[in-house]
């Protein structure tokens, strides 16, 4: 990059910022809602110009998930006129754009925080001999490589069945309400494992060009995905590796050394392509008959339908008074963790609820579930269909505005941190990873599922078989000597 362009390009972007709290300000004065989508625009452009840069590639990975999954609808909209959303009230619109314009604020503050606030947690702990902690990740790596393979094997034939299920059945819906395995229930946990095993062996910054075989059961995860009807797991599959390979060419010092240049140029060229396949897999996997009316028109539907999750805001805050009282559902999955898991469960006496019921809707610790049977009504919730979540949905329910703050901070920070993975710091990495994707998909999920996902057994008990494989691994060498 030249030095006009790395003077230029902050400098835009900082523009676009302060120019995007300016229009705020006024937006907010005036309660007008065309100012305020301007200045969410505005710092939405701001922050992507902002992150055109390897080193900050997960932040604009980020800028991308929002976008497709929040704003899409929403510019869209402004083109054309029948694009509708689920909301109306002048309230409730201006409610939306104020939210969305603090989310993306206060993650720049997070990454600015990661940037110039020093706290090293585990600088004393790493005080060892390199060589010998280096080794010792070579040993987790192929004890990481072989579980995940080993389990990936349910993995894929779960994710084979649903496949079959779906196709079979003609409806991805009746998938949440009727489908059951005819695997053991042991099939379902240790494939659960697989994706755990997956991020630790890339916690252990295993060379791409050497990791196709776990590169490739990865991506066909995705693919057998897709044919059950999930078109996200497809695209966070091909963009959590994208990323990895980015931060692993950084790591190393070699830009553009695995994904060349040129893959990215081609990327760009098949993107329209990419999402008019996408909107065809929304009417195939619905019965509906998919009619080509141009690009246009198949990615005016495809993000309307992406970025339903603005909605997930918009009726929230109009249904506020309606939730059950007493929930958290920011921390839902923690809270579920620890109050229903087969040690206390009996002790405190709690009752475990089914997807998709009016119990869970009423009583579980779901946020998607309840807006889903509140906003769509039983009916629909029972038939299988979902509004989904939004982070920023869940934080403002529960702490309001401060929540929206505080959520977006820690995921500025989580973005930036996780460009600076460190040989030897396997676990550190792993967690930092597997954070990372969930951090990608919570414009779109839960607001606290960055941090749920570590509160399970699956997690624990894969971390334990890798750490012990590893050590018969390297016990097994030692009497090869």
């Amino acid at each position: 990059m030249s030095d006009n362009r790395r003077i230029l390009i902050p400098l835009l972007a900082w523009f676009l910022m302060i120019l995007s709290l300016m229009v705020e300000i006024i937006g907010i004065i005036d309660s007008d809602e065309n100012t305020l989508l301007l200045a969410t625009c505005l710092i939405w452009i701001g922050l992507f110009i902002k992150n055109l840069h390897r080193e900050k590639f997960t932040m604009l990975a980020f800028c991308v998930t929002f976008f497709t999954f929040l704003m899409g609808t929403l510019v869209i909209r402004c083109f054309d006129p029948t694009v509708e959303l689920r909301v109306s009230r002048h309230e409730t619109l201006v409610h939306m754009y104020i939210s969305l314009y603090v989310a993306l604020f206060f993650v720049n503050v997070g990454t600015w925080l990661a940037r110039n606030v020093k706290i090293s947690f585990t600088k004393q702990y790493w005080r060892e001999d390199e060589d010998l902690r280096f080794k010792a990740t070579d040993k987790i790596q192929q004890a990481s490589k072989i579980v995940y393979l080993l389990t990936s094997i349910c993995m894929l034939a779960v994710s084979l069945e649903k496949a079959i299920y779906v196709i079979i059945g003609g409806d991805y819906t009746s998938y949440y309400v009727n489908f059951t395995s005819v695997f053991p229930s042991i099939v379902s946990k240790i494939s659960e494992m697989s994706t755990f095993a997956f991020y630790i062996y890339l916690g252990t910054l295993p060379d791409p060009k050497k990791s196709k075989l776990p590169f490739a059961v990865y991506l066909i995860t995705g693919v057998l995905g897709l044919l059950y009807g999930q078109r996200n797991q497809i695209v966070m599959t091909v963009i959590m590796l994208c990323i990895y390979i980015v931060l692993y060419e950084n790591y190393e010092e070699k830009p553009y050394s695995i994904l060349k240049r040129k893959y990215f140029v081609l990327g760009l060229i098949l993107i329209p392509f990419a999402l008019v396949f996408l909107d065809f897999i929304k009417y195939s996997r619905n019965s509906m008959v998919f009619e080509f009316a141009g690009i246009w028109e198949s990615i005016k539907d495809l993000f309307t339908s992406l970025g339903g999750s603005v909605n997930v805001i918009g009726q929230g805050y109009e249904l506020k008074d309606a939730f059950p009282e007493g929930h958290f559902y920011s921390l839902g999955g923690v809270i579920d963790f620890i109050t229903k898991n087969v040690l206390l469960r009996p002790i405190l006496g709690t009752t475990i609820y089914e997807g998709n019921t009016i119990e869970m809707a009423l009583y579980g610790n779901s946020y998607g579930q309840t807006i889903t049977y509140l906003g769509w009504g039983p009916a629909v919730y029972l038939a299988g269909r979902g509004m989904g979540s939004c982070f920023i949905a869940e934080a403002f329910h529960d702490i309001g505005f401060l929540g929206i703050v505080l959520f977006s901070v820690i995921y500025g920070i989580v973005l930036t941190k996780v460009n600076k993975l460190q040989k030897g710091h396997w676990i550190k990495n792993a967690i930092i990873l597997i954070a990372l994707y969930h951090i990608l998909y919570a414009p779109r999920d839960s607001a606290g599922s960055f941090i749920s996902a570590f509160f399970n057994y699956s997690f624990i008990v894969t971390i334990l078989i890798i750490y012990f494989l590893s050590k018969c691994l390297k016990s097994r060498k030692r009497t090869g000597e």
